[in-house]
C-alpha cells in the first residue's frame, strides 16, 4: 500500500542523503518527534491538539500581559495627554467630522504646512465603560489568533532558542506595524516605544510559555557544545556544527 504520509518521501530522502546533507534534511518538518510524524502525517489529531493548546495558552499569556500593561502599569498613561478644554475640542471635532474614521490636519495628501499637525481617530458614537466587555473580547480573539500562528512557527523551529525566535517575531511586528506611525504621522516617541515594547514583550512571553509547556522544547542553553562553540540544544555534534547556535 502506498504511504501517503507527507513525510514519507522526505524521511526516505534523509536516510539516503550523503552524510554532509543529513543535518539539513533532519531540520525538515519530518524531524522525529515533530507532530507531523506522531500519528501518521499531516493533520494528525496530536498535531491539531498541540496547535490548539499553544493557541489557548499563548493567547491567554498575551492577553494577561496586555491587561497588566494597560490597567496596572503607568507607562501608557504617562505617554498620553488630555486637551486643556476637552469638551470644546470634542464639539469642534463632532461638528466637523462627517463620519467615524481617521482624520488628519492638514488633509491627508496635502503638502500645506500647518501648525499643529493632527492625526485623529474619530468614533462618532462615542465610547463608554459599557463597551469594555466587547473590546476585551476582541482583544482576546486577536491574542488567540496571534498565538496560534506563533505556535505554528515555533513547532518548525528545531535549532536555536525558541524564546529569542519569539522575540524576533515580536520585533518584526513592532517594526512594521508600530514604528511607521512615528515616521509618517509624528506619533510621540515615548508612546511609540511603549507600544512597540508591548508587542515584543507579549509575543516573547507567549513564546516562552508555548515552547516550554506545549511544545516541550529545550531551553536556549540547556547543553553546551563540547567544542567550546557556545550553547546549543542539539544531540548530534555534526548537526550542531552545521547550524548557528541561538538564532
Amino acid at each position: 500500500m502506498e504511504n501517503k504520509s507527507c513525510c514519507a518521501g522526505k524521511e526516505t530522502a534523509s536516510e539516503n542523503a550523503a552524510p554532509e546533507n543529513k543535518a539539513v534534511a533532519s531540520n525538515s518538518c519530518c524531524t522525529p518527534g515533530s507532530c507531523k510524524t506522531d500519528g501518521g502525517g499531516c493533520g494528525s489529531k496530536k498535531c491539531c491538539g498541540t496547535g490548539i493548546k499553544g493557541m489557548l495558552l499563548g493567547g491567554l499569556v498575551m492577553f494577561a500581559w496586555l491587561s497588566i500593561s494597560w490597567m496596572l502599569l503607568p507607562w501608557h498613561d504617562a505617554t498620553m495627554y488630555s486637551f486643556a478644554e476637552p469638551a470644546i475640542v470634542g464639539k469642534v471635532i463632532d461638528d466637523n467630522a462627517v463620519t467615524s474614521g481617521i482624520y488628519t490636519v492638514p488633509a491627508n495628501g496635502s503638502m500645506e504646512t500647518t501648525k499643529p499637525f493632527a492625526f485623529v481617530s474619530v468614533f462618532k458614537d462615542g465610547a463608554s465603560a459599557a463597551d469594555m466587555g466587547m473590546q476585551l473580547g476582541k482583544q482576546l480573539l486577536l491574542c488567540l489568533l496571534a498565538a496560534g500562528m506563533l505556535t505554528c512557527l515555533l513547532s518548525k523551529t528545531k535549532q536555536g532558542c525558541p524564546v529569542l525566535a519569539s522575540a524576533k517575531v515580536g520585533g518584526i511586528a513592532a517594526l512594521m506595524a508600530v514604528l511607521p506611525n512615528w515616521i509618517w504621522f509624528h506619533f510621540d516617541l515615548p508612546y511609540t516605544f511603549v507600544s512597540a515594547a508591548d508587542v515584543i514583550i507579549s509575543v516573547t512571553l507567549a513564546g516562552l510559555a508555548i515552547s516550554k509547556l506545549v511544545l516541550k522544547m529545550p531551553g536556549c542553553c540547556a547543553s553546551k557544545k563540547k567544542d567550546g562553540g557556545g550553547c546549543c540544544d542539539t544531540k548530534k555534534p555534526d548537526e550542531a556544527k552545521s547550524t548557528s547556535c541561538c538564532g
